[in-house]
């Protein structure tokens, strides 16, 4: 499924995919939005939930929604060697949950694939459980929330992100950042902004400033380690860092 909108300049773009992948491209010489959804499985549920697929748009603002990928069930995944009866086990890109031996073939490669393409200065809004988010390009705003999926934006000015145990990983942000995991990793590359929220519970927390930051950074984690670069001598920057079991490391002093 291929479509291209109107022409509208930046839109928001709200994309809601509980179990594929998810790329926004952010492309400066486009007019309008363009989105394409594909399954790597021309028969199954995947196949069916790309048909599926809701596009809509109205004004500057663009709906994508694609819905629940069902599991696929195959009686019995029992091979010479190796039963499948309880956990998940990880085959060439596929997440198998063994189910008393049912083999329920949860996510993996054969999932739905969405590429959404952006004028410069969209935004996005994004909702997922088990299936990555990537954007490329600068993003005008990234608000995100998922599950077990990763969230990685290479630029955004504005993010916000919440993940119960996928990690989350910005390469740029120039204004504000408010991210929050409970076990997954967050990583902030290069943050120029004036306000950096940062929250988990055993996950990591990382984040460099870069000489255009200024005003506050907070850090929270419980079990997990804090490290914040790039504050030497920076009068401009108010640093708040505490970990209750884990490690706190910082360029400057930091509140805890």
């Amino acid at each position: 499924m291929i479509s291209k909108l109107a022409d509208a300049g930046p839109v928001l773009a709200d994309i809601t995919c509980p179990d594929g992948a998810v790329r926004v491209v952010v492309d400066p010489a486009a007019t309008a939005a363009r989105v394409e959804v594909t399954s790597g499985d021309p028969d199954g549920p995947a196949a069916e939930a790309a048909a599926r697929t809701r596009i809509h748009q109205t004004g500057n603002r663009l709906s994508v929604v694609v819905p629940p990928v069902p599991p696929t069930v195959y009686a019995g995944i029992r091979g010479s060697g190796v039963i499948v009866l309880s956990g998940t086990v990880h085959i060439n890109g596929l997440n198998i949950n063994g189910h008393g031996g049912r083999g329920t073939v949860m996510t993996g490669s054969t999932g739905v694939e969405v590429l959404v393409v952006l004028p410069a200065g969209s935004s996005v809004t994004y909702t997922g459980s088990s299936g990555d988010l990537r954007t490329h390009g600068v993003l005008a705003g990234l608000t995100a929330t998922t599950v077990s999926g990763s969230i990685i934006a290479e630029s955004v000015s504005r993010m916000s992100a919440e993940s119960v145990s996928g990690s989350i990983t910005a390469g740029t942000v120039t204004e504000r950042v408010d991210a929050e995991s409970v076990s997954g990793s967050v990583t902030v590359g290069a943050y120029g902004g004036e306000l950096a929220s940062i929250r988990t519970t055993s996950g990591s927390v990382r984040l460099t400033a870069s000489p255009a930051a200024r005003g506050r950074i907070t850090a929270r984690a419980v079990s997990g380690s804090i490290r914040i670069h790039g504050t030497d001598g920076r009068d401009d920057l108010d640093i708040s860092a505490s970990a209750v079991t884990g490690t706190v490391t910082t360029t400057s002093r930091a509140r805890r």
